[in-house]
C-alpha cells in the first residue's frame, strides 16, 4: 500500500499555464470536484451609463469581479449606455421660428414669380398697342428677365441655411427684389395709361378741332344769309306797312283785296322774323363754337391690370401682415435640436457628427446626446 503512488499531490508554486499541466485536473480548496484549466472566462457585466458622447469609447465600470482560479484569461464584457435625448423631447421652439421663415421666404418668392409670369406678356402688347412706345416697352422686358433670373438665384437659397445675418442679407435682398417688381407693375400700368390718355386727348383734340373749322367754315355763308333775310324781312315790314296805310282810306270795294294782301304779307312777316331768329341763333352758336378752346375730358377711371388679373398684385410688406423676425441663433448644422423639461438636446446620429456636434451643443447651448434607440 505505502508503495502504491497517491491519487493526489499537493503542489506550491504551480504554473498553471505550463503545456504540461493543461490536461490535469485541480482540485481546488473549498470546491467540491476536481477540475481542468480554463482558456478564457467571460464575465458580463451590467451597463455603464457614459458621461458624454465622448467619453463613451473610455467608459469602463468602476471595479472588475475576479475570475475564477482555473481560468487562464478573463475576458470582461459590457455595454455603455450613451446619454440619449428624454422620452417625450419636442421639437425646439428654435426650427419651428426658422421653419415659419422659410415658408414665409418661398410664399413671397412665389408671389413675385407668379406676378412676374402673369407681367411677362404686357410689355408686347403696350407695344403692339401703342407703336411709339416700343422703345419703351425694351426696357421694360429687360427689367422684367432680370428680375425673374434674380428671383431664381433666391430660390437656390433658404434663410436657415444662412444664419441670422445671412438671412437678414437673404431678406433684404427679397424686399429690394418686391420692390422693383412693383416699380415695374405700376411703371407698365402708369405707361399704358398715359399713352391711352394721350390717345384720348388726340382723339378729342381731333374732334375739337374739327368741330371749330367747321363753324369757321360755315361762318359766312350763315351771315350772308342772315343779311338776305334781314333785307327780305325790312322789306316785307314796309310792304304792309303801306298796305295799311291805304286801308285807312280805302273804299269799301278795294278793302277786300287790301285785307287780304294785309293777311298775306302779316303771314310773310312772321316767316321772315322767324328765319332771321333762326340764322342769328345758328351764327351765335357758331360763333361760339369758333371760339371755344380746347379741354380735355379724361375718361372714368379704370381697375388696374394688376387688380384684374386675379390677385397677382405683390403686396408692400407693410400691408402683407405682421413681419416675422430672424431668430437670433442659427440652426445646427448638425443633428435635430430637441427640448424637454426647460432642457435643450442636440440629437447627432453618427460618431462622425461628434466634433461638429459638440462645437454646436456648446454655442447654443445644449446637451449633446444620441436617439432614443441608440
Amino acid at each position: 500500500m505505502l508503495e502504491a503512488q497517491p491519487a493526489w499531490r499537493f503542489h506550491v508554486n504551480v504554473r498553471l499555464g505550463e503545456a504540461g499541466h493543461r490536461s490535469a485536473q485541480f482540485w481546488i480548496p473549498t470546491e467540491a470536484a476536481a477540475r481542468g484549466l480554463e482558456d478564457e472566462q467571460r464575465i458580463e457585466l451590467p451597463e455603464v451609463p457614459a458621461s458624454s458622447l465622448r467619453a463613451v469609447p473610455t467608459t469602463a465600470p468602476a471595479s472588475l469581479p475576479d475570475g475564477q482560479p482555473l481560468a487562464l484569461a478573463v475576458r470582461y464584457q459590457w455595454t455603455v449606455v450613451p446619454p440619449r435625448v428624454p422620452t417625450g423631447a419636442e421639437e425646439d421652439a428654435l426650427v419651428g421660428r426658422w421653419r415659419k421663415l422659410d415658408e414665409d421666404w418661398s410664399a413671397r418668392l412665389a408671389r413675385v414669380r407668379d406676378a412676374l409670369v402673369a407681367a411677362e406678356a404686357e410689355p408686347g402688347r403696350i407695344g403692339r398697342a401703342f407703336s411709339r412706345l416700343v422703345s419703351a416697352t425694351l426696357g421694360f422686358e429687360r427689367t422684367h428677365g432680370g428680375l425673374l433670373a434674380r428671383v431664381g438665384e433666391l430660390e437656390a437659397q433658404r434663410p436657415s441655411k444662412a444664419g441670422p445675418s445671412g438671412a437678414t442679407a437673404l431678406l433684404a435682398r427679397l424686399g429690394d427684389i418686391e420692390e422693383a417688381a412693383r416699380k415695374l407693375q405700376a411703371d407698365l400700368e402708369d405707361t399704358e395709361r398715359k399713352a391711352r390718355e394721350d390717345e384720348e386727348r388726340e382723339k378729342q383734340r381731333a374732334a375739337w378741332q374739327s368741330r371749330v373749322d367747321a363753324a369757321n367754315r360755315d361762318l359766312p355763308d350763315r351771315r350772308s344769309a342772315l343779311t338776305t333775310a334781314e333785307s327780305r324781312h325790312a322789306a316785307i315790314t314796309q310792304e304792309l306797312r303801306g298796305v295799311e296805310e291805304a286801308l285807312k282810306s280805302a273804299s269799301k270795294e278795294a278793302r277786300k283785296d287790301l285785307t287780304a294782301n294785309q293777311r298775306k304779307l302779316s303771314d310773310d312777316v312772321q316767316r321772315a322774323s322767324k328765319e332771321v331768329s333762326r340764322l342769328r341763333a345758328e351764327i351765335t352758336a357758331l360763333e361760339q363754337q369758333a371760339a371755344d378752346t380746347f379741354e380735355y375730358r379724361p375718361l372714368p377711371v379704370q381697375k388696374s391690370r394688376s387688380t384684374q388679373s386675379g390677385g397677382r398684385f405683390i403686396p408692400s410688406a407693410s400691408s402683407s401682415g405682421p413681419s416675422i423676425h430672424v431668430p437670433d441663433e442659427a440652426l445646427p448644422e448638425v443633428g435635430s435640436l430637441r427640448t424637454h423639461k426647460g432642457q435643450r438636446y442636440l440629437v447627432i446620429q453618427t460618431w462622425e457628427q461628434l466634433s461638429s456636434g459638440e462645437s454646436i451643443a456648446s454655442q447654443l447651448p445644449a446637451q449633446l446626446v444620441a436617439p432614443e434607440n441608440a
